[in-house]
């Protein structure tokens, strides 16, 4: 975090004082009215040094601290469903969820059963024992659990604690990286007057045209439920612009880019092997089971927008309704 301004001059005791920052090509976010601080973000990885250099009648002096920037960027892969369970009808005569998919004895009558879901990707090598995760999850989920400055939870298992629980406990967390696909996403709250609450709902708003689908969807109906006032009203956009306009020290783990995540993006958090909420609520507790926006607009109708509900995660291209409908929002990076 740097000064408000990047250099400065003030009198001192009769005496011209000057600093000036220097960040390393890195570049400043936008400076919100309220913040204190400011945060820098670099668009390589590595050692970057931060200097600050205070001329005054006597000379100059310069301290630098040197710092080590990771590189974190989406993968472009996709988690697999979730479905680690196979169907099957030999033993009982009904179709019957949750079987073992590798009872070879119980599929001798059924040799399409080998084409079920249960038996690929992540989740049949998390099941078999064989799948390395960077952090935890269900099935072949891969989640880390972050803290308000965007590190790691010291312990990663423990469970939420919404009323007592406390980040050096690791029992409450902001935000949840996907080590597969390399995003960031936010975590709800249970508490009203609370900025990322899991109540809150949202109209579909987006002013740029080359990402709106031919319109911009509705700026602030009346029946959505939010923290509003006259410069954050109830819509996505303005969602998404509050929780980028906190100050740097409150930051949502530290980083101003929030935005809503794409129909594909957000479809990624399903876990079709859970309904009702179908996710993983051990790393996204608060999770209402129902609809939650996509940035993605409705291609065939323009005042239509696409979402996912969490009930049972639902991710058909028939699943749009107007923008001027009250849903949740689950925002990203």
């Amino acid at each position: 975090m740097l000064d408000p301004s990047a250099s400065s001059t003030t009198v001192v005791s009769n005496s011209a004082v000057t600093y000036t920052w220097n960040y390393d090509a890195g570049t400043l976010s936008p400076l919100q009215p309220a913040a204190p601080n400011q945060i820098v973000s670099w668009t390589t990885a590595g050692t970057k040094s931060l200097s600050l250099t205070v001329t005054d009648i006597g000379g100059s002096h310069t301290v630098t601290q040197t710092i080590t920037v990771g590189s974190l960027v989406a993968t472009g892969l996709f988690n697999d469903t979730g479905l680690d369970w196979c169907s099957e009808n030999v033993t009982t005569g009904a179709w019957v969820n949750n079987a073992v998919c590798s009872d070879a004895v119980n599929w001798s009558a059924n040799l399409w059963v080998t084409a079920q879901d249960g038996y690929f990707g992540r989740d049949a090598q998390a099941r078999a024992g064989t799948l390395t995760k960077t952090g935890a999850g269900m099935a072949g989920f891969d989640f880390t659990k972050l803290g308000a400055s965007g590190k790691p939870l010291a312990a990663q298992t423990n469970a939420w604690s919404e009323d007592t629980g406390t980040e050096a406990a690791s029992t409450q967390w902001d935000c949840v990286r996907d080590n597969t696909t390399g995003l960031i996403w936010e975590v709800k709250r249970n508490d009203v007057n609370h900025l990322r609450h899991m109540g809150n709902t949202y109209t579909w708003y987006n002013t740029a045209a080359t990402t709106n689908g031919g319109s911009a969807g509705s700026p602030n109906a009346t029946n959505p439920v939010c923290t509003a006032s006259a410069t954050t009203p109830c819509n996505t956009t303005s969602y998404s612009a509050a929780v980028n306009a906190l100050p740097a020290a409150q930051a949502l783990c530290g980083f101003r880019d929030w935005r809503l995540p794409s129909q594909d993006e957000l479809s990624t958090l399903t876990h079709l092997g859970r309904s009702n909420p179908a996710i993983d609520s051990d790393f996204f507790p608060n999770t209402a089971a129902l609809p939650f926006w996509t940035a993605s607009p409705d291609a065939k109708t323009p005042s239509n927008a696409l979402y996912i509900n969490f009930l049972y995660g639902q991710t058909d291209a028939s699943a749009a309704v107007t923008k001027a409908t009250p849903y949740r929002v689950r925002l990203v990076r």
